[in-house]
């Protein structure tokens, strides 16, 4: 049996509690004026009908309108005095539920931990992802793990905020005002000079030039030369984009701008002196966050750019709602495009591709558009969770819970979790991972010679794509192991087996598989990434096959979620017998009284 889903609360972030005192007051008095109206409106229309049948119909209606419009104030100062009483309750700091979510959900014990879970779809999309994050904690573990993973890490980028271009001193009537700045910050263990998020305040940008269909041509194909070893980026022109502000020599320099954040910025900004007016032929009031994705069809490899989406907006405080994406790369859309489109997608506002601005600002090749607010998102491989040669020390991290939730949630899949039932589940589901080459090239399968810049004709000869690191043996071991359902498990494990492979579904399909596992196997690749959305208890069983033991991207996403990991690296073909016994024996191992 599973609760009624989650409405709406005064705080996005609050338990739920029973109602408060002040709450029962607020409904005791609606209730009374309700009434009130009703028994108003009734008596009015029995007396004023009991009149002469010769009474004037008019007069009669007057009164009766008067009669109703009385009832109506009364029930409107209740409305405004139980505004003025919740904004009290939000001032002391209340955690109490409003009216609009009276739901006892004191069944569903799952959620406990999982705020952002709950949220109604106005919370969701209005909420600021910092204020989502900030009931997840920090991080467990030694040395500098919050600041790595935790709130730390979103206070600490913040607070290295400098104005790399200054608002000139002496702007015109017709000058933009221009500003740019940035947040360099050094993370533990990351390379370079710094990972850099960058604003830029009233700037114009030559969006047109996506409609430069030469210019995108020759970058797709070259992408095609260089089997896809170098991504398919525009190199932005200098003025492509401009600003009237003043930069500072010591901080405007490429060595900052890691990867394609040099494009938009270094490389591509002209400045241009303040009496010199600069072209805008079209304004865009509300937030924009640029990327440009590492990749399309890598699951471990774009969730660095889903991460660092997540934990851009987290800094700037920016809620999706307000917010729109753009992907300025020209891969086509791809396996996760749902990621795009629902979870860092509002209602208001819709990522959109290159191809998109193609089609919206194309047909002039020199069309400005001016933007009140431009965010350079994080260079995908700076994002905190690609550290995948050492063993961390830290777990349970708020970063990667708080970001897996809010994936569920951005997806609508909430209802799907374990959380939503009064009690544990005994039955304990089984998830084999195939990795299998039962697909063609990602290049292939998605391109869309009418709707990107990914001409189907380029990948003509392109077949099914072949794999490393596949089990040799896949069928005789998903064969065996469908035999663990028939065991007995001394914790009462009733035991389900299922075998399969992630690509042959939709990317929803695959996070509702994800939600309903409790032990995750299958040898090293991207797709045990998926870990990060199973169930709390559950387990992570990573076979390193053929000598990638030494990776460790998964064991580190396993505990910075906080869930058991287990390491095999058994030969290939793998035995059977053993793999099943260690199976068998993790199974009995996990707490089925938990969620």
């Amino acid at each position: 049996m599973y609760v009624t889903p989650i409405k709406s609360r005064s705080d996005p972030l609050a338990r739920h509690k029973p109602a408060s005192s002040a709450t029962r007051y607020i409904i005791g008095i609606f209730i009374f004026f309700f009434s009130l109206f009703i028994i108003v409106h009734f008596y009015a229309s029995v007396h004023l009908h009991s009149h002469d049948n010769n009474a004037n119909a008019a007069m009669e209606e007057v009164q009766l309108s008067r009669l109703r419009n009385k009832a109506a104030v009364l029930l409107h100062n209740l409305e405004e005095d139980k505004k003025k009483i919740a904004q009290i309750m939000n001032s002391v700091g209340s955690n109490n539920v409003n009216s609009n979510s009276m739901n006892d959900m004191s069944n569903a014990g799952g959620f406990t931990g999982h705020n952002i879970l709950t949220m109604s779809d106005n919370e969701f999309y209005s909420t600021t992802i910092d204020v989502m994050m900030s009931s997840y904690g920090e991080a467990s573990g030694d040395g500098t793990c919050s600041l790595d993973f935790g709130n730390t890490l979103v206070n600490n980028w913040r607070t290295k905020n400098q104005t790399y271009c200054h608002k000139a001193s002496n702007l015109k009537p017709t000058s933009l005002g221009s500003s740019v700045e940035c947040s360099l910050v050094h993370q533990t263990r990351h390379h370079g000079q710094g990972d850099n998020l960058c604003v830029m305040n009233k700037v114009s940008v030559n969006l047109g030039i996506f409609g430069d269909q030469k210019r995108t041509s020759d970058v797709v194909k070259h992408y095609v030369e260089t089997k896809h070893n170098d991504q398919p980026y525009m190199r932005f022109p200098r003025g492509f984009v401009q600003a009237d502000c003043e930069v500072d020599g010591k901080l405007w320099r490429d060595e900052f701008m890691p990867g394609w954040n040099a494009q938009w910025t270094t490389k591509a900004m002209e400045t241009v002196p303040p009496d010199r007016a600069v072209e805008c032929d079209e304004w865009v009031e509300h937030p924009v966050l640029v990327v440009q994705r590492d990749t399309f069809a890598n699951f471990f490899h774009d969730s660095e750019d889903f991460v660092n989406v997540f934990l851009s907006l987290a800094i700037l405080r920016w809620n999706i709602g307000d917010t729109q994406i753009y992907l300025t790369d020209l891969y086509p859309q791809g396996p996760f495009w749902e990621m795009w489109s629902k979870v860092f997608s509002s209602p208001k506002h819709q990522t959109l591709t290159a191809w998109d601005l193609r089609n919206i600002h194309g047909k002039d090749t020199n069309r400005r558009v001016c933007f009140k607010k431009l965010a350079v998102n994080i260079y995908g491989p700076a994002a905190p969770i690609t550290v995948a040669s050492w063993n961390t020390p830290c777990s349970r991290t708020a970063l990667v819970r708080a970001y897996s939730d809010y994936v569920i949630r951005g997806l609508n899949l909430q209802s799907f979790t374990h959380y939503m039932a009064p009690v544990p589940s005994k039955k304990v589901v089984v998830t084999w991972m195939a990795r299998r080459a039962s697909s063609e090239w990602p290049e292939k399968r998605f391109c869309d010679s009418k709707n990107s810049f990914f001409d189907c004709v380029l990948w003509d000869s392109f077949g099914i794509r072949s794999l490393g690191r596949m089990v040799q043996n896949d069928h005789e071991l998903v064969t065996a192991l469908k035999g663990l359902e028939k065991e007995t498990y001394a914790n009462g494990a009733q035991v389900v087996f299922q075998d399969v492979d992630y690509n042959l579904l939709s990317f929803e399909e695959q996070i509702k598989v994800d939600l309903q596992t409790d032990v995750m196997v299958g040898p090293h690749g991207a797709g045990l990434l998926h870990n990060i959305f199973m169930r709390d208890r559950a387990v992570l069983v990573e076979l390193s096959v053929d000598g990638s033991g030494g990776l460790r991207h998964f064991h580190n996403l396993a505990h910075w979620y906080g869930r058991k990991y287990v390491n095999l690296t058994p030969s290939n073909p793998v035995r059977v017998e053993a793999l099943y016994k260690d199976l068998a024996q993790i199974i009995a191992a996990i707490d089925i009284s938990k969620y």
